[in-house]
């Protein structure tokens, strides 16, 4: 759960249970929804990752996700535009 500071200055607790989507919304936003200034987290155990990169035509990225998802335990689909 997050705690928050919205632009007119409440407080706000944000969590799974009670604003889902904003919960969801808070890892990525680098601060656009509010400045957070407490959380709380669960610790797992450490695991190594191996980190790769690979290369997949948009077109073949929904064929491949299943398996992406299926062989992998953390996988990351980034989009870059075409220059």
């Amino acid at each position: 759960s997050y705690t928050i500071v919205l632009p007119d200055g409440a407080l706000k607790r944000v969590d799974k249970e009670t604003s889902p989507t904003l919960f969801r919304a808070m890892a990525p936003s680098m601060g656009l929804f509010g400045a957070v200034v407490e959380m709380e987290m669960a610790v797992v155990p450490l695991e190594i990752l191996e980190a790769k990169m690979i290369s997949i035509p948009m077109e073949d990225v929904i064929q491949c996700f299943d398996n992406l998802m299926k062989t992998n335990k953390y996988a990351r689909v980034v989009v870059y535009p075409t220059i």
